[in-house]
């Protein structure tokens, strides 16, 4: 799937992504990654079903106001607890497949939202 849509010029881009890969800014990722506006880091977790306390920690600590989730091709929900958790930080999650994620990360930037996506691949 290819984005096409102006670019904020001060924000991390998703330009395309497909199940093995996410291009952002030009760079081609193939593995799990943690998107903010300006950093994008690979995730340790590969499925949603290992996204817990511990993985989020870092995000919890940055306190985003939203939190997408990615799920990969699939949607796949998010541990009830785990949701509990991050709405007991005052994080708001989404979760959904990654290309609906991708999507809702670039109109969020362009209109000048703070976003932090995790994107699963597969």
């Amino acid at each position: 799937m290819e984005l096409t849509q102006d670019k904020p010029s001060d924000r991390l881009y998703i330009q395309a992504a497909d199940d093995s890969s996410i291009t952002i800014d030009g760079i081609r990722h193939t593995h799990c990654l943690h998107l903010t506006e300006i950093h994008v880091t690979e995730w340790p977790a590969s499925s949603i079903d290992k996204i817990n306390e511990e993985s989020l920690a870092p995000i919890i600590a940055s306190r985003p106001a939203l939190l997408l989730i990615g799920t990969g091709r699939e949607h796949r929900p998010l541990d009830p607890a785990t949701t509990a958790l991050l709405m007991q930080h005052g994080i708001g999650v989404e979760v959904m497949t990654t290309a609906a994620a991708c999507r809702t990360y670039n109109l969020l930037a362009v209109d000048g939202r703070p976003v932090v996506a995790i994107l699963l691949l597969r």
